[in-house]
């Protein structure tokens, strides 16, 4: 993906592409960091932050 931002916005000079490209790159980095996080056993919340050191997960959350 990285080198198609590239070439989108220098050979192509098409940004908007770029941007999009960029986009979705910046996802599936945030997906991977997720992913590699859930798999190492990090406890993180539903919005992807570490809880409060002692805080109990609810059950059925």
């Amino acid at each position: 993906l990285r080198d198609h931002v590239d070439q989108s916005g220098d050979q192509f000079h098409d940004q908007g592409t770029a941007d999009f490209l960029t986009g979705l790159m910046e996802q599936h980095e945030e997906m991977a960091w997720m992913l590699r996080s859930f798999i190492e056993g990090e406890a993180l919340g539903p919005d992807g932050r570490q809880p409060a050191e002692g805080a109990k997960t609810p059950v059925g959350v």
